[in-house]
């Protein structure tokens, strides 16, 4: 299989240098392994090595993620630009919200999407309070609604950020 036109694609996928050998594949399975998983904790890792990187915070299971570029904030995870744009892209299937913007018309379709969310998890939480829901379902509601509350701010000031230069 390594020999392969489909096994060099795969490797030059994820490989920050674009590198297509056995060798590249070596240098990034582990990574591959931590952040593809069944399951939300491969991106929670992908999102907690962010933070560790310096590229955000994550206070009260909140994660504020922001980067110059994606370029170099894919070299600096030590993986291919287009890796690094699936899996923020990922993150948002989980809840996780990406408030990088690259240009200001992009950034203004991402605050409407994430104002709309926003919208909606305010009724959902109005809708279990009024409900009678349990304290623990209130606060994880709570901690969505404060979610989109962050990442709707971010987006502004990332959106004034590309507008200015």
């Amino acid at each position: 299989m390594t020999g392969t036109d489909d096994f060099r694609e795969y490797v030059k996928y994820f490989d920050q240098w674009g590198e297509d050998t056995v060798a590249a594949y070596e240098r990034n399975i582990s990574k591959m392994e931590r952040y593809l998983t069944e399951d939300y904790q491969g991106i929670k890792n992908f999102y907690d090595d962010l933070v560790a990187k310096g590229f955000g915070t994550h206070e009260n299971g909140v994660y504020n993620i922001a980067y110059p570029d994606s370029e170099a904030a894919a070299k600096a995870m030590g993986m291919s630009e287009e890796w690094f744009l699936d899996m923020t892209r990922r993150g948002e299937d989980y809840g996780f919200v990406n408030d990088y913007v690259e240009t200001e018309l992009d950034g203004r379709m991402k605050l409407q999407d994430v104002m709309q969310k926003q919208i909606d998890a305010q009724l959902h939480l109005n809708e279990l309070i009024r409900e009678g829901a349990p304290e623990d379902v209130i606060t994880d509601a709570q901690q969505v609604l404060d979610t989109y509350k962050n990442s709707a701010k971010n987006l502004a000031e990332n959106i004034k950020d590309v507008t200015v230069h």
